[in-house]
């Protein structure tokens, strides 16, 4: 949601790219903020953390490396930007990227028809294969709804991607099964 904020924007950034000065040792690897924005020199640090300042209970650890991060930017004087999952959720991390980069000399350029760089997006008749494919699994394996919705929330990777992948499947999956007159499996196991 951030890259698409900065990339409508106009924002020129480098995502996870190694911090300046070298940081790895025997307790961390080279820091890689997870945005860069080489036209003002600052450094942006998205926290995955809810309203009230907390990681995810799974992130052990967390807070302490999030602690090493900020001291390291103090340590070297490097300029900062932060927002969290929970400001992204409620919009406010947008307002406030709006406002630091702009004051910092970013001129935002708001723009839907901006070409996008990198790979196309999946032509239609690769969307239905991929569909296809997803279908025979879930059909095969006999997988309800509230399975994958288990199994996407448990992802280790793009949980989101994920979630966004079922809402669009389930409705095909259900017209599919009534055209076949088959009970849906979206809830039940029969």
């Amino acid at each position: 949601m951030l890259a698409n904020w900065l990339f409508y924007n106009g924002v020129r950034y480098e995502y996870e790219r190694d911090y300046e000065h070298r940081t790895s040792d025997a307790g961390h690897g080279q820091y890689r903020p997870d945005f860069y924005y080489p036209d003002i020199d600052t450094y942006h640090e998205h926290w995955a953390l809810n309203r009230n300042g907390q990681p995810p209970p799974q992130f052990t650890r967390y807070l302490q490396g999030m602690r090493w991060k900020l001291d390291t930017h103090e340590r070297y004087g490097t300029d900062l930007l932060q927002t969290t999952s929970a400001t992204v959720r409620d919009g406010s991390a947008f307002d406030y990227l709006a406002r630091e980069l702009t004051d910092r000399g970013v001129e935002l350029d708001p723009n839907p028809y901006r070409e996008a760089v990198g790979p196309e997006p999946l032509e239609d008749g690769q969307l239905l294969s991929l569909i296809r494919t997803f279908l025979v699994h879930v059909k095969s394996n006999r997988l309800t709804q509230p399975q994958l919705r288990d199994r996407a929330a448990a992802m280790s990777g793009d949980r989101m991607r994920a979630a966004r992948f079922l809402d669009l499947f389930f409705p095909i999956f259900d017209g599919w099964s009534k055209a076949c007159m088959l009970p849906t499996r979206s809830t039940s196991r029969t």
